[in-house]
């Protein structure tokens, strides 16, 4: 080995290895969870409507749909709050969120307060706040595709401005 060689070898093993390079505090810290405990600590703007949609981490339909209503509000250009719902632990909650990276907001209703102002029984189902009032809810009696192409139509009708808030 020619001299110096050794020593050449040596760091770059270190490099490769990492030590001795400086590392960025925040690639360590782990991704916030935006996980809330009621709909009013949620940080929004209050301007625009509210999608809630209510969903469970057991329940492989809702997580479904919780993705499908954010897709379809980028689809539709529709300038609003989504939030999702559910009465889960949270540590399912967290679980959840971690494992498939849902970035929005949800809120942890264990005392169902939002369940019962909204008359939700069963998951999914998506409800469009505006003002202070309800502008579209689920038919919880309509099978699931119905449901979401009556959202898609709202959304698209909303944005248009042929439905007044």
């Amino acid at each position: 080995m020619r001299p110096g060689a050794a020593a050449a070898v040596f760091i770059a093993g270190l490099a490769f290895s990492g030590i001795g390079q400086a590392t960025d505090p925040a690639a360590d810290q782990a991704i916030p969870i935006p996980l809330y405990e009621a709909i009013e600590d949620v940080p929004r703007r209050t301007d625009l409507p509210l999608v809630l949609v209510f969903f469970s981490t057991a329940c492989p339909a809702c997580w479904d749909d919780l993705f499908a209503v954010r897709q379809l509000i980028g689809e539709r250009g529709f300038d609003c709050e989504l939030v999702g719902v559910t009465r889960d632990s949270e540590r399912e909650v967290r679980a959840f969120l971690e494992k498939y990276g849902f970035a929005g907001p949800v809120v942890r209703d264990a005392r169902k307060r939002l369940f019962r102002a909204h008359a939700v029984e069963l998951e999914p189902a998506a409800v469009v706040i505006e003002d202070g009032r309800v502008v579209y809810k689920d038919d919880a009696y309509r099978d699931y595709p119905s449901r979401r192409e009556e959202l898609k139509t709202w959304m698209t009708r909303r944005s248009a401005g042929r439905i007044s808030a």
